[in-house]
């Protein structure tokens, strides 16, 4: 087998909460994490030119070294040269859907993609330890992304604990026209004073201890960086508030934004919503999907 696609989730925070500045220049985070059904498709076909080359139906993402998913696979590479003295190629094509720059992993996902494809390709040569190594090495999203699921993490994200994903929900994603940079959401929380920190714990002890509904955890969530993120783009506030008028189990901000979504019981639900939105904006990025 030289030939492989794989399906590269979104992800969603249902709980993100920034801690201090570390040394190293990162902050502390406790984050709780869920997949979602919205997914890159990565492609990869191995070759004998040594040679590592990346194309994409998008033109929102890099082709060369900057990409994560090109750096996953030149990180993959050198670790097989170590081990078996070899220098095979790979032509990478991601098809993307996951909107970028958006606070949903999208760049992270399909870094982990390479990095769990090529490895199949390869009969498993690295283990899990060594892929998430090379993965927090990437990114800090990108450990999450390879294990998938529901997660607990900590540090500075590249900690990660196993948990049991709430019940079925199903969830409406909106991403406005503009994104958001990492540094500067960090950048903002860091000069802010009432900055929100969720109840982590809380949500990390309801799934560790039962299965569990969004209903359960939805008092405890929360996104330290949301009000930030609002307060400089105030028709992010505008939406979460026109959403929570159709009766969500919860509305948040993803990640560092500018992405926001709303979990409902039901899909209708979840597309109603999504069609007032439709009405009411012509310039925003909307889906409805499920937790995975």
């Amino acid at each position: 087998m030289n030939m492989i696609k794989i399906k590269a989730y979104a992800k969603i925070n249902i709980a993100l909460d920034v801690l201090d500045r570390r040394d190293d220049g990162y902050h502390d985070v406790r984050m709780i994490m869920n997949q979602i059904g919205l997914h890159d498709v990565v492609s990869l076909k191995l070759n004998d030119s040594g040679e590592i080359s990346l194309s994409s139906d998008s033109s929102d993402i890099p082709r060369d070294g900057s990409n994560l998913a090109y750096k996953a696979a030149v990180l993959f590479f050198e670790a097989l040269a170590e081990k078996h003295n070899k220098k095979d190629g790979v032509s990478i094509h991601i098809e993307k859907n996951i909107p970028v720059s958006a606070g949903l992993a999208g760049g992270s996902t399909d870094a982990a993609a390479v990095l769990k494809g090529l490895n199949e390709l390869y009969n498993f040569i690295l283990t899990r330890d060594e892929l998430l190594n090379m993965g927090a090495s990437i990114g800090s999203d990108v450990p999450y992304c390879i294990m998938g699921g529901c997660a607990y993490a900590y540090g500075r994200g590249e900690k990660l604990r196993h948990l049991e994903s709430p019940d079925k929900a199903y969830v409406l994603l909106v991403k406005p026209g503009f994104g958001v940079s990492t540094g500067e959401a960090y950048g903002a929380i860091d000069k802010a004073s009432d900055n929100i920190h969720p109840d982590v714990s809380s949500i990390k002890k309801i799934l560790d201890e039962k299965s569990a509904s969004i209903a359960d955890i939805a008092p405890y969530m929360g996104n330290t960086f949301e009000n930030v993120i609002c307060s400089a783009h105030p028709v992010l506030k505008d939406i979460i508030d026109g959403i929570e008028k159709t009766g969500p189990i919860k509305t948040m901000m993803s990640g560092s934004g500018p992405s926001v979504f709303a979990m409902f019981e039901r899909k209708e639900e979840a597309e109603n919503a999504a069609n007032k939105l439709k009405s009411e904006y012509s310039n925003l990025d909307i889906y409805v999907t499920e937790l995975i």
